[in-house]
């Protein structure tokens, strides 16, 4: 940091929570804060994978995505028109009118 002339400039060193980036934090002496966002992330990914129902909507969304990325443009309209007639959804599809 000194080779940069950034030492004074930074106040805080903020990481996922891996030994290595606190060791780092601790060989620079810098305060180290953990990152909130990512330990948050962590959470929630855990917590999906523990629910049985969770993780079979997440696997079935899963494939679904992959078939649509695997589709043509003119394919995944012509399944929104099926969607939207098989189940006589009302709503603003002014571009399928």
């Amino acid at each position: 940091m000194e080779e940069w002339g950034i030492r004074s400039k930074v106040t805080c060193l903020v990481t996922d929570g891996a030994p290595n980036m606190i060791a780092c934090g601790k060989e620079l002496q810098l305060r180290h804060a953990v990152c909130i966002a990512h330990a948050l992330s962590l959470v929630v990914k855990k917590g999906l994978g523990l629910t049985p129902l969770m993780s079979a909507i997440r696997t079935k969304a899963r494939k679904l995505v992959g078939h649509f990325r695997s589709i043509t443009t003119a394919k995944v309209i012509n399944i929104i028109f099926i969607f939207v007639y098989m189940f006589n959804i009302k709503g603003n599809f002014y571009l399928f009118h």
